[in-house]
């Protein structure tokens, strides 16, 4: 687990340089704080995954099936894909996600598709 939380972080720091790097170019300044790199989600699911985990499919299979959800997803708005996470630690499992939030320019894909 510390490995992956230590990539996932890593990760972080590389996109925050470089999405400061883009919002210094255009604009002279830094990013503020409050300027986010990545867009966080969740994907969850109804009290039924727990009678059709293993009996309609695997964990395996839905792993999948989220992983091309979040895939479509950043796709649709012109991001990436930067983890997808499975918890199983709360009454129903459900996937923790990010998404990049700059373009190549630095400008946030969330005030872009907010409306």
């Amino acid at each position: 687990i510390n490995l992956s939380y230590d990539f996932i972080v890593d990760e972080y720091k590389k996109d925050r340089k470089l999405h400061n790097e883009k919002m210094y170019e255009r604009k002279k300044r830094n990013l503020l704080n409050e300027q986010a790199t990545w867009l966080e989600g969740v994907f969850t699911f109804s009290e039924a995954i727990k009678h059709d985990l293993g009996n309609k499919y695997t964990i395996e299979e839905l792993s999948r099936v989220a992983n091309n959800c979040a895939q479509d997803l950043a796709k649709q708005i012109g991001s990436e894909l930067k983890y997808l996470v499975l918890h199983q630690d709360e009454t129903t499992l459900h996937f923790h996600f990010a998404l990049k939030n700059f373009d190549e320019n630095g400008h946030s894909i969330f005030h872009k598709i907010k409306h």
